[in-house]
């Protein structure tokens, strides 16, 4: 899914290094990420969006059940909700540039 941001001035990352991010980076920042809920959502939120969030300094909430529907609806609005969502890859395909 698009979503247009809001650019702060801060200064360029310089050596990005992949799976890494600069400590404090995004303070004041929220994301939401949407899923499938239960077990797998959860994992997900403790292995990755926690840590994640520790170290960049972002807010990283989350919501579930992600559909089509809702992606559609906030797509249709301009009104997004979820920054990011999980998914799948024939569904991903079969959206590609139509909603995300």
């Amino acid at each position: 899914m698009l979503r247009r941001w809001h650019v702060r001035a801060d200064p360029p990352l310089t050596d990005p290094v992949a799976g890494e991010v600069a400590e404090g980076v995004l303070q004041g920042v929220t994301l939401t990420y949407a899923a499938d809920g239960g077990t797998t959502q959860e994992a997900q939120m403790n292995a990755f969006f926690k840590p994640f969030a520790d170290a960049s300094g972002a807010t990283v909430n989350e919501d579930s059940p992600q559909t089509l529907a809702k992606i559609q609806a906030q797509v249709d609005t301009g009104s997004y909700q979820w920054d990011f969502v999980s998914s799948y890859g024939d569904q991903i395909s079969r959206e590609c540039g139509v909603l995300f």
